[in-house]
């Protein structure tokens, strides 16, 4: 979750905690409240959820809830459970369990980020803090308000509502506008209507920018199935002597076989002086996933070090196929609580060093088996690494599986294209299962088990305990 992993505060200390513990519980209890009480314009029931602590120390507490409810009341389309992190705190001599949560809101106009921390399982002498403490509210990627809650809210250094700047700047509307110019000109085929976009620095100085934009138009115009902007980083660049306003943004794009990251950037607020600047310089699309083509995208072109069209390597490779097999083989097996049908995708390496390999998998399906709602995979990394001087491709990735009471990460990692000598590590390696947002899980998980560190089940940080 990258506003709360913002805060490396919390992600030091953490308790472990098992799948449904009562912090989970309260946590999901305290987040329907809010969400239900903001679209009925319920601003007593917002106010009962706080602690007799923050009530008492929070400035203007219900003016400020008020206006939280203005601001959101009758304009949510959804909103996301971007998940949480907990750990143990000190209040005096008393050891309380802290969590903090983020929510992702999608409204008409502008997405946002709503963070609220709670103090959970309460000596009596300090139950005063018990409840929600704080309530914050911000336009995605607004880091200004993301270090202000760090700095001065954050495990109850301050209490009450804190809202941001959440009118959007001109850059902000130029970025939404370019965006909707964009997807609009890929749908209707309209390559004409994307070169219009760019600066005349891009036109004069990109290779064949009227090609690349027919081959972007060809990937994507029939296929797109849905995208949505991840947000991006505007940041004041010097070109010359002159201050220009220059704005990096992530679109996901969606397709019926594919996912992708179609990234864009533009420069805008333009001194006359080098008004060839005014446009968009960039996009590029990549695979989701494919970090060597960020890489490339990175350095090559983003901060005006290039431009005009970058299309990374979009066809999926062997690995990629490989990936898609085993992803649909883990869930269909989950689904029909078929642990021998999970069991034999493990390599024979895996089989023989894991523990329990067996039993865990039953844990597992029962776990998960009757209730997925839905899942989806994040992307992966995959690269090459030794196993006793042979080379073989090695693949992690990560499936979001959402179930009716939580969200969870699955994630699987497999060694494929195995020469002779070392085919025993052929299959997969690890399968592990951890809450969303539990960041001490992960933690377990990428120092114990990925990379052939170890092999077999991983359900939480439940081996920890």
């Amino acid at each position: 979750m990258a506003v709360l992993l913002a805060f490396s505060l919390l992600l030091s200390g953490c308790g472990p905690m098992q799948i449904f513990d009562p912090v989970d519980m309260e946590q999901a209890r305290y987040l329907e409240s809010i969400m239900t009480a903001i679209q009925e314009k319920d601003v007593d029931s917002l106010s009962a959820l706080f602690s007799k602590n923050a009530k008492e120390n929070a400035t203007d507490l219900e003016e400020r809830l008020q206006a939280l409810v203005s601001i959101l009341s009758g304009n949510v389309i959804s909103y996301q459970d971007d998940g949480g992190q907990g750990r143990t705190i000190h209040i005096g001599d008393r050891s309380v369990e802290y969590s903090c949560h983020d929510i992702k809101i999608h409204t008409e106009k502008q997405n946002y980020d709503l963070v609220f921390d709670f103090c959970s399982s309460f000596p009596r002498p300090i139950k005063d803090h018990k409840g929600i403490n704080l309530i914050a509210l911000w336009r995605v990627n607004d880091r200004a308000a993301q270090e202000i809650v760090g700095k001065e809210y954050m495990v109850l250094q301050g209490a009450g509502v804190y809202i941001g700047d959440l009118e959007p700047g001109p850059i902000d509307v130029e970025q939404a506008r370019y965006l909707d110019s964009i997807m609009t000109a890929i749908q209707e085929k309209d390559v004409d209507g994307l070169y219009a976009l760019f600066s005349k620095n891009a036109k004069e100085n990109a290779t064949a920018l009227e090609e690349r934009l027919q081959t972007l138009v060809s990937i994507l115009s029939d296929n797109v199935v849905s995208y949505q902007s991840m947000g991006g980083l505007g940041f004041t660049k010097k070109i010359g002597d002159q201050s220009v306003e220059y704005r990096h943004d992530e679109i996901e794009v969606y397709t019926e076989t594919q996912s992708f990251v179609l990234d864009f950037d533009f420069c805008s607020n333009v001194p006359e002086s080098v008004k060839d600047y005014q446009g968009i310089n960039v996009i590029a699309i990549r695979k989701k996933g494919d970090s060597d083509a960020l890489t490339v995208v990175s350095r090559n072109y983003l901060g005006l070090q290039g431009a005009g069209i970058y299309i990374g390597d979009l066809e999926p490779g062997p690995i990629d196929v490989e990936q898609a097999r085993y992803l649909e083989s883990i869930m269909t097996a989950i689904q029909e609580k078929d642990v021998d049908g999970l069991s034999v995708l493990f390599s024979k390496h895996a089989k023989k060093k894991a523990t329990d390999l067996e039993e865990r998998l039953q844990a597992l399906v029962s776990i998960l088996s009757d209730s997925i709602v839905s899942y989806q995979s994040m992307g992966g990394l995959g690269y090459t690494i030794k196993i006793r001087d042979q080379s073989v491709e090695y693949k992690h990735d990560e499936i979001e599986v959402h179930t009716e009471k939580q969200d969870y990460v699955l994630t699987f990692d497999f060694c494929s294209s195995f020469p002779e000598p070392v085919k025993d590590y052929q299959g997969i390696n690890v399968i592990a299962i951890r809450k969303k947002g539990d960041g001490a899980a992960f933690s377990v998980l990428k120092d114990k088990y990925l990379v052939l560190r170890g092999s077999g089940i991983y359900i939480g940080d439940l081996d920890e305990k």
